[in-house]
Formats: C-alpha cells, sequence, structure tokens
C-alpha cells in the first residue's frame, strides 16, 4: 500500500498535519473572534469534496490539565489502562489527550461524588442539590460549574487512579465544516474557527477544540490530528442555481462551494444569505465575497447587520423581504442550502421558508402539510442543511 492511500488515514488513524496560516477575519474590536486556518494534506492521500468536514482530534491547555489533577489530588505518573488502548498511559496524559471535563457537569458526575464524599456538611450539600426538588438550583449549579470546580467544593471526595476514567466522557474530535473547494485547493483544507471564550466563577474558560487549533498549534509543524468526516451535504449538478444561506461560521461550506463552481466554471447562478453582528468588524471573507459578486460568481449577496440599526434583522427577515425574487428562483429548480446554528437560526430560517410557500400556494397551511413537503425536499435533496 503506498504512503499516499487513502485509507491510511482515518478517523481511527488521524493524519499529522501541518497549520500553515492562521489569521484573525474579525477586526479587533469585534466581540467576535473567528480565524481563518489553511491546513496542508500533502502527503496524506487525504481526499475532500465540497460539504466535507474535517475532524481535528483537541487536547487540553495545560493548565486546565494541572487544575484537574489539582482538584483530583493524584499523581500525573499514576498509570491508566484505558479501553481500547494497548498500553497503560500517564494520568497527565489521559488528562491531557483523552478527556472532556472542561464543561458538561451531569447529575450522574454529581453522584459520583456523593459516593466518595466522607465530610458530613458536604454530603448533606450534594443531597440537597441530587434532590428532584431542587431541579433549578441543580440546574443553575451545573451551568457555572466545571469538573474540577465540582471536585474542589466538594474536596472530601477521594478517588483512585483506576476511578478516573469512569468520571469523564472521552475526549472526541471536533467536525469542522471545510471551507475550500478541493478544485482550487486539493492540496490543502480550510476552515472557519469561531473561537469559544468565556468566563464562569472569576476563571477564564475555552473552548477545547477551538482554542486548541487556534492557540496551541504551532505553524508549520506536523502535529495537528485531523481526518476528513463525508458528508450528506454537497453541491447540485453544475446547471442548477444554489441559495445559500450561512451566516457567521456558517458561510464556511459556502466558501468552498463558490470556489469549487468558480474553478470549475459552473453555469449555475449562486446567491448567498450572510450576515453577523456589524459590517465594520465582523464582515469576515469580504474582499473575496466582493470580488466573487464582481465578476458575476456571485449572482446575488444579501446581507444582514444584526446589531447596527434599532431594529434586529438577521437573515430570515431578508429572506421574507426578498420572497418574490428567491421564489423565482427556488420554483424554478434551485436548490436551497443552510448552515450554521440548529436552535435558532436554523429553526427561524426554515418557519420564514415554509410562510413564503405558504404565501405562495406551494403548500397547505397545515402542520402535516409543510412537513412532509420539508420532508420531500430533503430526500429530493433540493432543501440540504449543515447545523449544529
Amino acid at each position: 500500500m503506498s504512503a499516499t492511500s487513502p485509507s491510511l488515514y482515518s478517523r481511527q488513524n488521524p493524519f499529522l498535519a501541518r497549520i500553515i496560516e492562521n489569521r484573525r477575519l474579525n477586526a479587533p474590536d469585534s466581540s467576535k473572534e473567528t480565524h481563518h486556518l489553511v491546513i496542508d494534506i500533502r502527503g496524506s492521500g487525504l481526499s475532500y469534496s465540497c460539504g466535507d468536514s474535517l475532524g481535528i482530534f483537541p487536547h487540553n491547555r495545560p493548565e486546565d490539565v494541572e487544575s484537574m489533577l489539582s482538584a483530583l489530588k493524584l499523581s500525573p505518573e499514576a498509570l491508566l489502562q484505558l479501553p481500547n488502548e494497548a498500553e497503560p498511559v500517564s494520568l497527565h496524559e489521559a488528562l491531557r489527550s483523552r478527556f472532556y471535563y472542561l464543561s458538561g457537569v451531569t447529575r450522574g458526575f454529581l453522584a459520583k461524588v456523593r459516593e466518595k464524599v466522607s465530610d458530613p456538611s458536604e454530603q448533606a450539600r450534594l443531597d440537597h442539590l441530587l434532590d428532584t426538588a431542587n431541579a433549578l438550583e441543580l440546574s443553575d449549579y451545573i451551568e457555572n460549574h466545571h469538573h474540577d470546580d465540582v471536585l474542589r467544593d466538594f474536596s472530601s471526595a477521594a478517588f483512585t487512579p483506576e476511578e478516573v476514567p469512569g468520571l469523564f466522557r472521552r475526549l472526541s474530535p471536533r467536525l469542522y465544516s471545510i471551507a475550500s473547494g478541493p478544485a482550487a485547493y486539493p492540496d490543502e483544507i480550510h476552515l472557519t474557527i469561531g473561537v469559544v471564550r468565556y468566563e464562569t466563577l472569576n476563571r477564564q474558560r475555552v473552548g477545547v477544540a477551538s482554542t486548541y487549533a487556534v492557540d496551541r498549534v504551532p505553524l508549520n509543524e506536523p502535529v495537528l490530528p485531523v481526518f476528513v468526516a463525508k458528508s450528506h451535504f454537497g453541491l447540485p449538478s453544475s446547471e442548477t442555481d444554489m441559495i445559500m444561506i450561512g451566516p457567521g461560521t456558517g458561510i464556511a461550506p459556502f466558501r468552498g462551494f463558490l470556489q469549487e463552481r468558480q474553478a470549475l466554471k459552473a453555469p449555475g447562478r449562486n446567491w448567498l444569505f450572510f450576515g453577523d453582528r456589524h459590517v465594520a468588524t465582523d464582515f469576515i471573507y469580504k474582499d473575496e465575497l466582493l470580488r466573487w459578486q464582481e465578476d458575476g460568481t456571485l449572482s446575488e449577496l444579501s446581507l444582514a447587520w444584526s446589531r447596527d440599526s434599532d431594529k434586529r434583522v438577521y437573515v430570515q427577515h431578508l429572506l421574507w423581504q426578498q420572497r418574490d425574487r428567491f421564489w423565482e428562483w427556488f420554483s424554478n429548480g434551485a436548490s436551497l442550502y443552510l448552515c450554521g446554528d440548529k436552535s435558532g437560526m436554523a429553526r427561524d430560517v426554515e418557519e420564514t421558508f415554509v410562510r413564503i410557500a405558504v404565501s405562495k400556494g406551494a403548500v397547505a397551511d397545515d402542520p402535516d402539510a409543510t412537513n412532509a413537503w420539508i420532508r420531500d425536499l430533503k430526500k429530493s435533496r433540493r432543501y440540504q442543511l449543515d447545523v449544529y
């Protein structure tokens, strides 16, 4: 088997890639921090298609590893035999690269701590939190505490090294939508990463994967473990028109779509709905988008800036405002794509899409009818979502 065989590298055997470019996309005074990464995959045999994702195996920050070691009161050199691993690893290495514990405290974790506490007052506090009558208090506690906070709050709990793997879930790879087209960049994968930073209990917290890739992976060193995750989300035929809705980092796959269509000279028209908070600080990929608009790669560009006026304007509002033009495209065969936040934006956009279809007489104003219509569109791939 050759060294470039695609089968050599996978989720089970990730390729150690180089980050060769890492630049911030937002202006310095933006409330958001979004980075553009270019990852060199030469020599990997990896290939990708528009719509695929890149999986990254992150590592926890050194200071978070040290904090957890301190909270557990265990030696970093203690050896653990982890499931599905041939050789034991040190507790330090396990806390660095195997376990996720920076958020996601659960009732189950608190129950395990309750089994180990010896101090009566701590037992009483945990019994109170775990009482079903105090569900709101428990929810508030979980939201504002990480696992090491809990272990410090209930410091009489004592665990052995062998018990540690049962406390935390495994650190999973993070999937990022690929923001490049393979026809344009066959040896590179581009990512658009929104960096997560926040504060609880007067401590600075971070997203594990976003800060690993942006802050802790040095440029031009083959240390980033990656794999390509294939997706159902992909380009239509080259003649088919596309309507793409992707505010914020949801623009990522559509940047790849547009690169690909430009490189292949696809005749289908392209319409992008994009937006964020402020045009002055958050118009990421501005130069590229305006250049594509100028050369005709982008037939339509609709922009929503939610904090630049007294009235919040989001992509779903633009969709409704331009419903006649939108419906002209869609009813004549355009494919609709949606990428971004699942719970908020995607729900609101789909509701607007349905409202337009009802107003145009394409479907009855009835939940059963509209749900069936949406299912049929997804099945036929006229309507594709990449939401998270």
